[in-house]
């Protein structure tokens, strides 16, 4: 079991409104055309937009629990979290993100 900091991962579960989105429910046609290409089967999309905090960094810490080995996380966000890039850095995953064209804010999550 992870835990990232003070969060355990494990007592969070089920899909929230703007939630985790699980590969196969992912639909790259809502997704801005620069976040579109890094679609893949190893890829789990989060959207968070509209979500009110701690929510965003919860529902991302979540999938970095159940990101597979190889896997890539694409979040959609209203913007970039400093915390996540703390905890990021600390547990060794890497990141590229960017404001997209729609005014949100997409980021790519790998482990290093």
């Amino acid at each position: 079991m992870a835990t990232f900091g003070t969060f355990d991962l494990h007592q969070r579960s089920g899909t929230r409104a703007n939630g985790t989105i699980t590969p196969d429910q992912c639909q790259p046609q809502q997704l801005e055309p620069t976040m579109q290409a890094a679609i893949s089967p190893n890829t789990t999309v989060v959207d968070v937009t509209g979500l009110p905090a701690p929510e965003p960094l919860l529902s991302i810490l979540e999938a970095l629990e159940l990101m597979p080995d190889g896997g890539v996380i694409q979040v959609r966000m209203d913007e970039d979290l400093p915390p996540l890039a703390r905890i990021l850095q600390e547990f060794d995953y890497r990141r590229d993100g960017g404001w997209q064209p729609d005014g949100s804010y997409g980021l790519r999550i790998w482990r290093g």
